[in-house]
């Protein structure tokens, strides 16, 4: 069995990779090559553990996440809100064959799927981007939007003043790029191209009249029953594109809408996949407003773990230990 730290994952695994992985998935998923049994979750009196099991049979590799969300961790312990462990599985055999740290492939792959929304629903001149939140998802959002669009502009705006800040000036010097914090959300989203939302809030925390024609807003923060960030008239004006329909009616942005049935089925567009794969159209005009939802494929995860493990096998990466 081999195992992978994040500082191994990290000499193998980088945005490239992440959007890589993360389209793939997507096609996979449109392809129908994918089993992913509901998300399963152990509820804790501050948090949840969320195990994430899938098979991509286009790659024959099978595995499954087990994933944190404690949404109260910086404040209290200094620990990241979500933490992550990967095993990978012969399918054949159902052997162990690899054991890694899901948290930085989490961050990666989660901040690529913003990144491959907005390459095939953003307008290709899209240059400002405002964020909501300022946390880990924030940055790894950030890395992939600056791999598909030429950003000129970042506004971020963050409920604790010192993480905008610490965002500002940490991600801004590590992307070569300059970063401007705001007093509130409506400053992030007013003027930008492309609005990225990734916080914990059961709330809106993006309102309709804030959002220009030519929008593309991508919608991270929602992942469990209960959560939200966009107002729902915001949903009716636009074109509502998710990962996966099923999640995102029950855990992702559109739970509690399509809950109290005030959003139908028939008024979501499609799957991001289909898009890719030429089945559906993408962005359509220059003046729609295109909503992403990504509530998180286990096969996102899975793919790029294989992809990780043969690159650590080639590189001769890792730790390898016989368990048996």
């Amino acid at each position: 069995m081999i195992f992978l730290c994040r500082e191994d994952i990290e000499k193998i695994f980088k945005m490239e990779d992440a959007l890589n992985a993360v389209e793939e998935a997507y096609i996979a998923h449109a392809h129908g090559e994918i089993v992913m049994p509901p998300k399963m979750d152990l509820h804790l009196d501050k948090g949840l553990l969320r195990y994430m099991p899938a098979y991509v049979r286009s790659i024959d590799s099978a595995g499954a996440k087990i994933v944190n969300i404690h949404p109260q961790n910086p404040r209290e312990s200094s620990l990241p809100t979500v933490m992550a462990l990967i095993v990978i599985n012969n399918p054949a055999t159902g052997e162990p064959i690899a054991v890694m740290d899901g948290t930085y492939i989490t961050a990666m792959r989660t901040g690529a799927a913003g990144g491959i929304s907005a390459k095939y629903l953003s307008r290709k001149d899209a240059s400002v981007v405002g964020m909501v939140g300022a946390g880990v998802q924030a940055r790894g959002q950030l890395m992939a939007l600056i791999q598909v669009r030429n950003i000129s502009e970042v506004k971020v705006y963050d409920m604790y003043r010192d993480a905008s800040e610490r965002f500002a000036r940490e991600v801004g010097e590590t992307l070569d790029i300059q970063i401007t914090t705001v007093e509130s959300a409506k400053e992030a989203v007013v003027g930008s191209d492309i609005v990225v939302t990734t916080t914990t809030s059961r709330k809106p925390v993006v309102m309709n009249e804030w959002v220009d024609i030519g929008t593309h807003v991508c919608a991270v923060g929602a992942d469990t029953p209960g959560k939200r960030e966009l107002d729902l008239s915001l949903l009716k004006r636009g074109k509502i594109v998710v990962d996966d329909v099923s999640q995102s009616t029950t855990i992702g942005e559109l739970n509690i809408p399509y809950r109290d049935g005030l959003i139908e089925l028939e008024e979501i567009y499609g799957e991001i996949g289909e898009i890719i794969i030429g089945r559906k159209e993408g962005r359509e005009a220059e003046d729609e407003i295109t909503i992403f939802d990504t509530s998180g494929l286990a096969a996102q995860d899975i793919i790029s773990a294989h992809h990780i493990l043969n690159d650590a096998k080639r590189k001769k990466i890792g730790l390898e230990m016989k368990v048996f």
